[in-house]
């Protein structure tokens, strides 16, 4: 008999981005699988049937649901939970021939609810028990190779047969971005005590050096919509265990300086022998 993993399969779909306030009763973050990450030709051509379905936060969550948003604008809601609890997870499933279906071309959403009272500090994205998350857990058949599907802000991140794809950010692998080693490479060489980002505000020559050293890093930094989404989500990035967390939301803060001092450049900066950059820079 061929195992069941040989029809069945999951995905995830997950918000990389999360900024819950502290001692706030109701605070919503949402997670989407796009329309743009449907339509990619490893989703298929044809629709995937849902098996079961749930929602995972850590501790502060408080309820959450699920719904399919279809390609004509029609929305379903196949999930609702009013009482979420972490340590007793519920898990939502579908009889056959009333399984909820997901088409190319259509938008999943998992909204998360946060009830964060009583605590004193925001919460992140972070697989410890003290971070948060928000999570869909969607299993389906048939079979695809689709296993992760998010944003980090309203950009897209689907991985399809192994491969990332930024939504319409080519090269740019952000989850790795933000979780390995070269956004912290590029941080700590703007803190250290020769950067020439160091004063207040954007300097000509901080600038000089997110463009012509920074940027260049890294392809996710040459998109003006993901500077922004990284510079937000750093300033407000706190984490008590984390004491390089300081040092994150004075580069979130470099960040956004000089991200509106280029989309506000009218003139080009060179970098030495590369040449110069029209601005606005990205886009």
């Amino acid at each position: 008999m061929a195992s069941l993993l040989t029809f069945f399969s999951f995905f995830q779909v997950a918000q990389m981005f999360l900024n819950i306030p502290p001692n706030t009763a109701q605070h919503n973050e949402y997670a989407k699988c796009s329309a743009t990450c449907t339509r990619r030709p490893a989703f298929g051509r044809t629709c995937i049937n849902l098996v079961s379905a749930n929602i995972h936060m850590h501790l502060t969550g408080s309820s959450g649901s699920i719904y399919i948003r279809k390609s004509n604008g029609v929305v379903q809601h196949i999930v609702e939970e009013t009482n979420f609890q972490y340590n007793k997870p519920e898990e939502h499933m579908w009889n056959p021939g009333s399984e909820p279906k997901i088409c190319p071309g259509d938008e999943v959403i998992v909204r998360c609810g946060f009830n964060s009272i009583g605590s004193k500090t925001p919460s992140h994205y972070g697989e410890g028990t003290q971070d948060e998350m928000c999570v869909g857990y969607l299993t389906y058949y048939p079979k695809r190779n689709f296993p992760f599907c998010a944003q980090g802000g309203n950009i897209d991140y689907c991985e399809t047969n192994g491969e990332v794809i930024g939504g319409a950010l080519p090269r740019c692998d952000f989850y790795n971005f933000l979780m390995g080693m070269t956004l912290w490479n590029i941080v700590n060489d703007a803190s250290s005590s020769r950067s020439a980002c160091l004063s207040n505000g954007c300097s000509s020559e901080c600038l000089r050096k997110m463009l012509c050293t920074y940027y260049r890093q890294h392809p996710c930094l040459g998109y003006a919509d993901l500077r922004h989404a990284v510079s937000e989500y750093l300033k407000e990035y706190y984490d008590p265990t984390d004491s390089t967390a300081p040092i994150y939301r004075m580069f979130g803060q470099k960040l956004d300086a000089c991200h509106k001092a280029a989309m506000a450049s009218t003139s080009p900066i060179r970098c030495n022998s590369m040449g110069g950059w029209n601005m606005p820079f990205g886009g």
